[in-house]
């Protein structure tokens, strides 16, 4: 992080199944679940039980995100950041 601050929730590979994986080919990456705050329980029933890591990511730390690690990523200011894919 360079510059302001983020939110990044974490969650492992194993929870797949509670993040509701897109059913299209083109973003089976992503979740159906667009908005963490404001969740549809009866539609996504097992999303609440679903262990997760919560970060602040601050002005000149780093953060590892393993492969195959779900991840939500919200600005919580101003900010600017570099991601670099292997």
């Amino acid at each position: 992080q360079v510059v302001g601050t983020k939110y990044v929730r974490l969650y492992s590979e194993d929870q797949t199944p509670a993040l509701y994986p897109r059913e299209d080919a083109l973003h089976k990456i992503s979740s159906q679940i667009d908005d963490l705050h404001n969740v549809n329980h009866d539609r996504f029933p097992l999303f609440a039980g679903a262990p997760y890591f919560d970060v602040e990511l601050k002005a000149g730390e780093v953060l590892y995100i393993p492969p195959h690690m779900w991840h939500y990523v919200q600005s919580c200011s101003v900010s600017f950041s570099v991601s670099f894919w292997w």
